[in-house]
C-alpha cells in the first residue's frame, strides 16, 4: 500500500508521456518495425506522364528503423 502513490504517481506520468507523443500527430505504422514513425519526408510529381495527370510520390521514411518506400498518390488525394 505504501508503494502505490508512487506506482499511479509513475503511470499518470507515463500516460501523459504517451498522450503527448499521440498529440503530435504520430505517423503511420511503419511496414518494418510497427513503429507509429513512418512518415511523408518529401512529395514530387511522379515520373513522366502520371506526373503530367497530377499523380504524385511521397517518400515515406521511418524515423525508428530506417525503412523507406515510395508511395503514389491519385490526383485529388493528397494524404
Amino acid at each position: 500500500m505504501r508503494e502505490a502513490p508512487e506506482q499511479l504517481d509513475a503511470l499518470t506520468k507515463r500516460v501523459q508521456q504517451l498522450e503527448d507523443r499521440l498529440r503530435r500527430a504520430p505517423g503511420e505504422a511503419c511496414p518494418g518495425c510497427g513503429a507509429l514513425e513512418y512518415r511523408v519526408t518529401k512529395s514530387r510529381a511522379a515520373p513522366g506522364d502520371r506526373g503530367e495527370l497530377g499523380f504524385r510520390e511521397h517518400l515515406m521514411l521511418c524515423g525508428e528503423c530506417g525503412f523507406d518506400d515510395v508511395r503514389e498518390i491519385e490526383p485529388g488525394k493528397y494524404s
